[in-house]
């Protein structure tokens, strides 16, 4: 029915006004502009997890951290090993051509003695 050129009476289109009239005003009172942002059907995220879901990206972020510089650790302790055993190479190498310069000449010296004493 429609009074004195007015629109007729729709359950739904007041409360559609109402709610969005009742929106503006916390927005208002909450100081946030228009422009936030409004929680819709895609949105999932429960309200109060969002102090949980960052906490477990910090953590996560740590974690990766932690790996990073465990990796690093050994990738500069195999370097390390490497280093070490071409090091110990040139000293056995230097050992076993001192050991060879003994030999000789304790050899030459045991020719000299079987001379000397024969």
């Amino acid at each position: 029915m429609m009074h004195g050129g007015t629109r007729p009476f729709r359950l739904g289109d007041s409360h559609s006004r109402l709610a969005d009239h009742s929106a503006r005003s916390v927005r208002r009172w909450a100081g946030c502009s228009s422009r936030v942002p409004r929680r819709g059907p895609l949105d999932r995220t429960p309200l109060f997890q969002g102090g949980e879901n960052r906490a477990n990206l910090d953590l996560a972020n740590v974690q990766k951290k932690i790996q990073v510089a465990q990796y690093e650790r050994a990738i500069q302790t195999a370097f390390r090993e490497v280093a070490d055993g071409f090091a110990a190479r040139g000293t056995y190498d230097q050992e076993i051509e001192a050991r060879q310069h003994d030999t000789l000449a304790e050899q030459r010296r045991l020719e000299l003695s079987e001379l000397r004493y024969r």
